[in-house]
């Protein structure tokens, strides 16, 4: 339960800050003053907005440049927040979001008070939320629906409850607290980074202690609530910066808070799970460490400073790059499947498999079987227009090179290249040979691999009857030129991915045909 929380959690504050964007401010502290008793004493977090400041390209931009995040995914995030921002610019001047521990515990449910433009009278106000300002089910205190707006997160009402010149908006029938006391330290914190485009404010209450010593293990020694009487997260965009302060009661306080803080980075790198010669090279540990040396003990706070983000950038390039290797292995797995289905029903109608290329009387070869199993793709009409007795580089053949069919083509390459990196194992050994006659399924007593993915580098014309010959003495340079992780289909007709290093351990075993 706690678990899907959280993760409703991530997910929902990730479209709040979507939706409403996020940009440079000055601090309200008579708004501040009237949003805080608005809240109640369960309330750990308060994130302030401030929608008219919206610039999304500073915040994209250094992300595209070091690799964090793709174009394309870029350009979509950059049209859905100026396409949301709209409606937020023309009514919403402020936005404050808070999250209690009733509200997580409930499947997060976020309590919002809104601050409108200046001249917007309540019923324009309310207007906005006949339009959609936001896409959940809204309702006026007296019951009378806003707006039916549905969302996979989060399934409450809401109802929308006029409070002087600000709007609270809370889940229908939510559990509420006492009051929460409004403490001078907040003010102070907030106004030592007040400038931030963003900021973010924990407030100690009675479950803050439990929280944190459930991210630092049971083991740890408990945090003292008293120790932090505020904590204020400061994210700069241009250029890209965090400042934290944490505030303490006395100065001894602060003593305390600084070891807890420096204690609760230090654990980080236990996650990593490598060797201290490893750890130094990795971008998390190089984080951590600045981490480290940027935390300062000054009076009664604790203040931290990250701004290079040189290290994140790092960590998400290789996230997306490792996610993007997995997609890229998904897709190939499943073409690798399409046209293994049209192998064995190749083998079935005709006895063996295709020979890895056809050869006219004198021996010359002329077309790969990538041509021969283009009907079993459901490519009969291109088939057709082979002439089956030229090479593959007549003048008629070349002119179907652009026609490959999309099953050969790599991932994120132009289809009109007609090269392909799908290659058939073959040698004398091998499932495929070079003799122009095809091997039989029954003469391969296990399953041993048929086609395996090479690298991109690697790619041939499509109807070229070039292959990667495989001799059991020359295995590894065979395997060169094939990638880390690569896609093998087998003569069962099942694709696998599998890494490169094994097949050179167990070429017998993967691609060796035992007679």
């Amino acid at each position: 339960m706690i678990k899907k929380a959280i993760r409703k959690t991530q997910v929902f504050w990730l479209a709040i800050v979507m939706i409403l964007g996020i940009g440079p401010w000055v601090l309200s502290q008579e708004t501040m003053e009237k949003v805080i008793p608005l809240l109640d004493d369960n309330t750990f977090a308060i994130m302030r907005v401030l929608p008219g400041k919206i610039d999304i390209q500073k915040v994209i931009m250094p992300m595209v440049q070091k690799k964090a995040i793709p174009v394309a995914q870029a350009f979509a995030i950059v049209v859905l927040v100026n396409g949301k921002k709209a409606g937020f610019d023309k009514y919403v001047e402020e936005v404050w979001i808070s999250c209690s521990s009733a509200d997580l515990a409930s499947g997060f449910t976020p309590r919002m008070v809104f601050k409108p433009r200046m001249g917007l009278n309540q019923d324009g106000f309310v207007q906005a939320f006949k339009e959609g300002l936001l896409p959940l089910k809204v309702k006026t205190q007296e019951g009378e629906l806003l707006y039916n707006g549905k969302n996979p997160w989060i399934t409450q009402e809401f109802e929308l409850i006029p409070k002087g010149d600000l709007f609270v908006l809370q889940s229908i029938g939510a559990a509420k607290g006492g009051a929460i006391p409004f403490r001078p330290e907040w003010k102070k914190s907030w106004q030592t980074i007040s400038e931030a485009p963003l900021q973010l404010i924990l407030v100690p209450n009675k479950h803050a202690g439990q929280v944190v010593s459930l991210i630092r293990g049971n083991s740890a020694k408990p945090l003292e609530q008293e120790a932090f009487k505020a904590t204020n997260i400061g994210f700069f965009l241009d250029p890209w910066k965090i400042e934290a302060t944490f505030y303490s009661e006395n100065e001894i306080k602060a003593r305390e808070s600084y070891q807890q803080v420096l204690s609760m980075i230090r654990i980080i790198p236990d996650f990593l799970g490598k060797e201290v010669n490893e750890l130094a090279k990795d971008p998390i540990f190089q984080m951590v460490n600045k981490m480290i040396q940027s935390t300062k003990l000054e009076d009664d706070h604790v203040k931290i400073v990250v701004d290079d983000f040189e290290p994140v950038f790092q960590i998400v390039s290789r996230l997306n790059a490792n996610a993007q290797e997995e997609a890229n292995l998904k897709l190939v797995e499943n073409r690798m499947g399409q046209i293994g289905k049209a192998l064995l029903a190749y083998a079935q109608d005709n006895g063996t498999l295709p020979p890895a290329f056809t050869r006219d009387a004198n021996g010359k070869p002329l077309l790969s079987w990538r041509v021969h199993i283009l009907p079993y793709l459901g490519n009969r009409i291109l088939y057709r227009q082979f002439r089956l007795n030229e090479p593959w580089d007549s003048d008629h053949n070349l002119k179907l090179v652009r026609r490959m069919p999309p099953v050969f083509r790599e991932p994120n390459t132009q289809q009109d290249r007609g090269e392909t990196a799908v290659m058939a194992v073959i040698g004398k050994k091998a499932a495929f040979t070079e003799d122009g006659k095809g091997r039989s399924l029954e003469s391969i007593s296990a399953p041993k691999i048929l086609l395996m993915q090479a690298a991109v580098e690697k790619s041939i014309t499509w109807t070229k009857p070039e292959e990667v010959t495989f001799e059991e003495s020359s295995a590894g340079n065979y395997l060169k030129g094939f990638p880390e992780k690569t896609v093998a289909l087998f003569s069962d007709g099942a694709t696998k991915t599998v890494i490169t290093k094994e097949l050179v351990q167990k070429v017998k075993d993967f691609l060796m045909i035992e007679k």
